[in-house]
């Protein structure tokens, strides 16, 4: 077996790097009968991101990719913190691929002084996939547990879920992100860091402005992907309360993935999270027939926003599990 480094930005290294990225579908196709990972396209451009370090690591036997890695550092917010992946296909599996793997990652993370490492796998409801077991014996805590649900677009009309606008409150539906709308995006990226459920997770708050907003825009236009966004404006004051938004690329197949939905607390309590999402399912659904299925994830905890997903015509699928690890450092 061959260990070696991977990188998506170097030319000559396009098909080990497309083939690395594979290996992390076709676990997860092997553990789960679907994926939800990230296409070579979104992982090369994410690559590129200057705010996040990442380092790659795929394991060959006779030049097939059987096994790979990587691990992300944040360099503007949770500066002691970093993420790994970990796939091995499962014929390849018991022979300590992942162990050496990671033992790679914390390797990596503690040259880069980060005290958490966090990863997290994918399983259907009451599966418990080998991905577990090896999270326990490496000894990772598992800090959060994420609900799956899928909105078939095939069969909603919004009929199913006819929320009505608060009183008050005007819904604006956008394909995109206007440079106008940035700063308010800006704000609920930094809000949702703060109000959203993170179990045991020892993540920070983030901060977010105008140009990192721009730099994900631009991120996002070079994976392909086309964006549906709904804002509430509430009409008294004309202050932004809230907003929702779905991401789709053509590589994606027909599942959309919902990214953020967020109110603002002082607005909250009137249904507008409801609303929001119900009118942007809505305009997709009647504007994009390669969509079939809206995909979301949600905090088990996250008691509010699992209860709108139910009574919009979401259906739970899988679930996935966030494991932690605090690292000794040197010194």
């Amino acid at each position: 077996m061959e260990v070696v480094r991977v990188s998506g930005l170097e030319p000559d290294q396009s098909e080990l790097f497309e083939a690395w990225a594979q290996v992390f579908i076709d676990a997860a196709l092997a553990d789960n009968g679907e994926s939800d990972e990230r296409s070579a396209t979104d992982l090369r451009e994410m690559e590129r991101n200057p705010d996040v370090g990442r380092r790659l690591m795929a394991v060959l036997d006779e030049g097939r990719v059987v096994a790979g890695a990587s691990v992300m550092f944040p360099l503007q917010d949770n500066l002691t913190h970093s993420f790994a992946t970990i796939a091995v296909l499962p014929e390849f599996r018991r022979r300590g691929l992942g162990t050496r793997l990671l033992d790679w990652i914390e390797e990596q993370a503690r040259e880069q002084g980060r005290a958490t490492l966090q990863m997290h796998f994918n399983a259907r409801p009451g599966a418990r996939p080998a991905g577990f077991a090896f999270a326990e014996q490496c000894g990772f805590s598992l800090e959060q547990r994420l609900v799956r649900n899928d909105l078939d677009l095939s069969s909603w009309t919004g009929a199913d879920a006819n929320v009505p606008v608060p009183e008050g409150y005007r819904l604006v539906a956008e394909v995109g992100l206007p440079p106008e709308r940035q700063a308010d995006y800006a704000r609920f990226q930094e809000a949702i860091t703060t109000d959203i459920p993170l179990g045991g997770l020892a993540l920070e708050p983030e901060v977010w402005d105008v140009e990192r907003v721009g730099a994900l825009s631009a991120r996002l236009e070079a994976m392909g992907r086309t964006r549906w966004l709904v804002w509430a404006e509430h009409e008294g004051s004309g202050e932004c309360a809230g907003f929702t938004e779905v991401q789709w690329a053509p590589d994606l197949g027909p599942i959309a993935y919902q990214q953020d939905t967020l109110v603002h607390r002082d607005h909250r309590g009137h249904g507008l999270g409801m609303a929001l999402k119900r009118v942007n399912a809505a305009q997709i659904a009647a504007g994009q027939p390669a969509i079939a299925t809206i995909r979301t994830w949600n905090a088990d905890d996250n008691t509010h926003m699992l209860a709108v997903n139910a009574a919009l015509g979401y259906v739970v699928g899988s679930q996935m599990l966030e494991w932690q690890k605090h690292l000794r450092l040197a010194g």
